[in-house]
């Protein structure tokens, strides 16, 4: 038997639908996700972008640093929404 990957953390929505951050064998982590809203193709890009961004900050990223950026971007007129228009 061999280590495949272990999520820490990890987030469980509902049977078949999770994120988490897996660690493999070689030390590398990444966000693996399956089921969710950010990874479905008939889901707007405004809900994936946010989504995603969410759940970096969560694995990645202490909260209140993320949260002073994104209310500095805000605050100041760079965020640019017109990257999140709807496909469908």
């Amino acid at each position: 038997m061999c280590f495949e990957k272990c999520y820490r953390p990890f987030l469980l929505f509902s049977k078949k639908r999770y994120v988490g951050l897996a660690h493999d064998d070689d030390g590398g982590a990444r966000i693996d996700c399956k089921g969710v809203q950010f990874v479905r193709r008939d889901t707007c890009a405004f809900v994936c972008g946010e989504c995603c961004f969410a759940a970096r900050i969560i694995f990645f990223f202490p909260p209140l640093i993320c949260l002073e950026n994104s209310h500095k971007k805000i605050s100041a007129g760079r965020a640019v929404l017109a990257a999140y228009q709807c496909k469908y």
